[in-house]
């Protein structure tokens, strides 16, 4: 099946191969007229950006345990690949307060973001960000002590975001004292 083709009257002939798939194609060489003894073929293949340290984390079975929250934990490096979502676990050891939050920080024109957060079955969409901008951020005052998921994603399939910055703000729980 042709997937593409060039035929211009030139000294070069290209094809891009923007959007196709992995796998093994066929690239058919031939002359319009006559017999050309002398050409060279080259297939120019950009390297794959390096997936992120928490990689595979694509779904609430594979995502990364960030353990029980308090105080701010930032994870920084952090990307996104066309068709990818990154899955991360966590768990509030105390009902969220109002300034604790969950966002991502990244660069809006290398690709968007956007932001969701499920309950701790991995199913049940509690929150979400969406927007246009460098930042989106979920609020986690109201939620109940207990584990969740957060889930970062690219909304278009042509968007891929090589450094984001995944942080989770809980403000420590107050330890008793003596009374006054």
């Amino acid at each position: 099946t042709v997937l593409g083709y060039s035929n211009s009257q030139g000294n070069l002939e290209e094809i891009s191969l923007a959007g196709l798939a992995a796998g093994s194609y066929y690239a058919r060489v031939y002359a319009f007229s006559g017999v050309n003894p002398d050409y060279a073929l080259a297939v120019a293949v950009a390297p794959q950006p390096p997936s992120d340290r928490f990689e595979d984390n694509d779904t609430a079975d594979t995502a990364t345990d960030l353990h029980t929250i308090s105080g701010t934990v930032s994870e920084t490096a952090l990307s996104i690949e066309s068709g990818d979502e990154d899955w991360y676990r966590f768990t509030l050891s105390s009902d969220g307060r109002p300034g604790d939050t969950l966002s991502v920080e990244f660069d809006h024109a290398l690709g968007d973001l956007d932001l969701l957060l499920y309950g701790s079955d991995g199913t049940t969409l509690l929150k979400y960000s969406y927007g246009d901008g460098n930042l989106e951020e979920i609020s986690l005052a109201g939620l109940a002590a207990g584990s969740y998921y957060a889930v970062v994603y690219a909304p278009f399939p042509e968007d891929n975001n090589p450094d984001y910055t995944l942080a989770l703000a809980v403000a420590p729980q107050a330890t008793g004292g003596d009374d006054v």
